[in-house]
């Protein structure tokens, strides 16, 4: 019998549209600079579908730290939620959709590419239209 490993289809590099679906803690995990709380927080990839049907997911691993040069802090920022000294209620932010770029890394670890979350696409504001009335 051949076990091979399982290979997880990635989304195309690229400006997707993604959604959260979920926000997993994970308590006191190993790391390099000794046990963190982390996160894992989930995405759909709205535009994208694998081999079943299903949209493709995402994710984005960080530690549990709402400061300003952590990921998590920085990417809470980037979809516009302000943690400065606030609690941050994860459960509020499941179903919010934004644009991201996706970027495909490949690890130093074990060789495998791996889909990333790349910068969040700001919309920018639209024109005012104003129509101007003549006497």
């Amino acid at each position: 019998m051949i076990i091979e490993p399982k290979q997880f289809e990635k989304p195309s590099e690229g400006i997707h549209d993604l959604q959260i679906t979920q926000f997993t803690e994970k308590e006191n995990v190993k790391t390099e600079f000794g046990d963190r709380d982390r996160v894992a927080v989930e995405f759909a990839v709205l535009d994208e579908k694998g081999l079943d049907g299903q949209n493709l997911k995402l994710f984005l691993h960080a530690n549990q730290s709402l400061h300003k040069k952590s990921r998590f802090g920085a990417f809470l920022r980037d979809i516009g939620v302000d943690p400065d000294n606030k609690a941050v209620d994860t459960d509020e932010l499941v179903g919010f959709q934004f644009k991201a770029n996706v970027k495909w890394i490949k690890s130093e670890k074990d060789g495998q590419v791996y889909a990333n979350l790349g910068d969040i696409v700001k919309s920018r504001p639209k024109p005012r239209t104003t129509t101007v009335e003549q006497f």
